[in-house]
């Protein structure tokens, strides 16, 4: 990722801070709408998620025996469980990435208009950069509840799928 050149820009004061701001409002309407998506893939995911665990909750119910393993309703709703909520991790993860790339964006446009006197959007995380927590220090709460949703699913998915093995 390239960082903004200050020189590169014109040099009247005004279209300067007139360009900065135009790509804030950008940078920042980019990082919201993600975040919006990130949130929305977690709601689908419970929704997929509670589907899967009705129609599992149904053929448990009126258990039919089937000879081949493989070929069992239980088992391919498990691996389809596996298989979705894996997909949603790998979906909200590039989603993260997506929305801390952005971050980086703001941030550097922050420091930029500082120097025309202007106030820091999102200014720093004093509370969580000073934390003695390690994992806070890395990454917002929010980003470990939104990776801990489908991890957390494909690991429930995973120990219903060994136990019927």
């Amino acid at each position: 990722m390239s960082t903004i050149d200050i020189e590169s820009l014109p040099k009247d004061d005004d279209t300067t801070v007139n360009v900065l701001i135009n790509q804030l409002y950008i940078a920042v309407d980019l990082y919201k709408h993600e975040d919006s998506l990130n949130w929305s893939k977690v709601s689908h995911l419970l929704y997929m998620t509670g589907g899967l665990g009705a129609l599992l909750s149904f053929l448990v119910k009126n258990k039919v025996d089937f000879i081949d393993t493989q070929t069992d309703p239980i088992f391919l709703v498990c691996i389809f469980g596996i298989l979705t909520s894996f997909g949603f991790l790998i979906a909200i993860g590039s989603g993260l990435i997506y929305m801390s790339n952005k971050k980086k964006v703001v941030r550097e446009l922050d420091r930029m208009l500082d120097s025309y006197g202007g106030v820091a959007i999102l200014g720093v995380t004093d509370d969580i950069n000073n934390s003695n927590n390690a994992i806070s220090k890395k990454h917002s709460p929010t980003v470990l509840i939104l990776l801990a949703f489908p991890l957390g699913i494909t690991i429930i998915w995973a120990y219903i799928l060994l136990s019927i093995i």
